[in-house]
């Protein structure tokens, strides 16, 4: 609120692009579209969405143009060493079995360098003024399949494969059964189609990780 007051006390800009959240739509078992109501479940969520919603009051107030992303399970090179894949890349290239849930928890995971693609085509695309857009994959996966393709990519990598500790930590609870963004609106738009399978994903932060290490 802040910053969208003092850009309009400054005479505005030509575009903000918001960062949102998944997170905004709350637990739903379809797919999540951009249209459709928000039902946040945390204090974060909550925050998220009000976010967006004040870029879009702002944007129809017309003195600055507003569009949103809302990133879905980003991964890659650089990312908080406290996420799950630094996690596993951490225990794994060190010889350890990485402790993990069961695995059952959905995601739709998006390469970084994919999402950097679709804010760069909502921030230079005039049909993307005064939209959201989802940054996902769109494809429904789990948190097992990421640590299947981390375990076997660090494998191949090193010549050494280690087995995870399934069932060594306990899954959060209230996890919700599906998790998955409906892309529609980013590939009618903007052209935008994720390109970066999971396996690529993971081996180009592999690749990273080891040579950050020299």
């Amino acid at each position: 609120a802040n910053l969208i007051a003092a850009l309009e006390e400054q005479g505005g800009c030509d575009l903000l692009v918001n960062s949102g959240s998944s997170s905004e739509y709350g637990v739903t078992e379809a797919p999540m579209r951009e249209a459709q109501s928000l039902a946040t479940t945390s204090g974060y969520a909550a925050a998220k969405a009000a976010a967006t919603m004040l870029c879009h009051e702002a944007h129809l107030r017309g003195r600055i143009a507003t569009a949103t992303v809302r990133p879905f399970s980003t991964y890659g090179p650089l990312e908080d060493q406290g996420r799950l894949l630094p996690s596993l890349l951490r225990a794994l290239l060190a010889g350890e079995a990485p402790k993990v849930g069961s695995g059952r928890q959905p995601r739709d995971w998006i390469y970084v360098g994919d999402l950097v693609e679709l804010y760069f085509r909502v921030a230079t695309q005039p049909a993307a003024r005064g939209l959201v857009f989802n940054g996902g994959g769109g494809r429904d996966t789990t948190v097992r399949q990421m640590v299947e393709v981390a375990v076997e990519v660090v494998a191949r990598t090193t010549g050494r494969r280690i087995e995870p500790a399934w069932g060594a930590l306990a899954d959060r609870p209230n996890e919700p059964t599906r998790w998955r963004a409906d892309m529609t609106r980013a590939t009618d738009l903007l052209g935008f189609r994720p390109h970066t399978d999971l396996y690529a994903g993971v081996a180009r932060t592999v690749a990273f990780a080891l040579d950050s290490a020299q």
